[in-house]
């Protein structure tokens, strides 16, 4: 199993301030990550819980590293074009991942994510408007594999600096049965569409996300979530990572959030 993801940890930044069948899962830990993106509504039953047989051991054993978070493989337009979205990029989308437990069950972690009032469980989304066709109770139940909908939010980024976003978030879920019996639930958030800020130290073209999140022995969530940012800083005294880092500690702070409301 390689190792070379061990060597590029993300460093956050202090407070912010500063037709053919299916491929091969990978074995390395930056490659899986958009392994799993392009698997979207794959055909291949098997890809997404292959994954699994690679992705959970990796997790399990680098679970103190993954918890500071490591670079990923940059998402390329071919990746984009894979879960039906079309973008021309000059280069990579850089993402990293960070690996998260959470002290809930799984079915109260799976009605979290799909729940139709979001601001109930994130104090970080000041409005979110919800839509779908799917059949919510069926999803909670395990009884369908896909949950789908459409998220139109106003979000807090840093409260204490003020910063707000406005974006439009497709969100994907899905129910995934491994050969152990132990289930997860694969997802999908696309915002392919720029994010309107009210700062003016960098912008957000587009934005992506992979979760992998599964059932631990203890009947309790673990979680790996990568997370794609498009963007450019526009002043000259921002680290080039700091919208990652924005994103890392987004991700981290919604994570207690959803312990605390379940």
């Amino acid at each position: 199993m390689s190792t070379t993801a061990q060597k590029t940890p993300l460093l956050l930044l202090p407070w912010l301030l500063i037709g053919c069948g299916p491929t091969k899962a990978p074995m390395d830990i930056e490659e899986m990550l958009t392994y799993g993106f392009v698997q979207y509504d794959s055909r291949f039953d098997r890809s997404l819980q292959d994954l699994g047989e690679n992705l959970i051991p990796w997790v399990n054993q680098h679970f103190e590293d993954a918890e500071a978070g490591y670079t990923v493989g940059a998402l390329t337009a071919e990746h984009l074009a894979a879960v039906g979205i079309e973008r021309e990029l000059e280069a990579g989308i850089v993402g990293a991942v960070i690996g998260i437990d959470y002290d809930i069950s799984m079915d109260t972690f799976a009605w979290a994510l799909a729940h139709p009032n979001q601001t109930e469980i994130f104090p970080a989304y000041l409005e979110a408007e919800r839509t779908t066709e799917d059949d919510l109770d069926c999803f909670r139940a395990r009884e369908c594999e896909w949950f789908r909908a459409h998220d139109v939010l106003h979000t807090s980024l840093v409260d204490s600096l003020g910063w707000e976003a406005w974006s439009e978030m497709d969100v994907n879920l899905r129910w995934l049965t491994l050969d152990d019996g132990t289930p997860v639930i694969a997802h999908w958030n696309f915002v392919p569409d720029p994010i309107t800020l009210n700062t003016d130290l960098f912008e957000i073209n587009q934005q992506y996300a992979f979760t992998y999140s599964w059932e631990r022995e203890d009947g309790q969530v673990r979680r790996a979530q990568a997370i794609w940012v498009d963007g450019q800083v526009l002043v000259d005294d921002v680290a080039e990572d700091f919208m990652l880092s924005v994103g890392i500690t987004g991700i981290i702070a919604a994570a207690g959030d959803l312990e605390a409301w379940g």
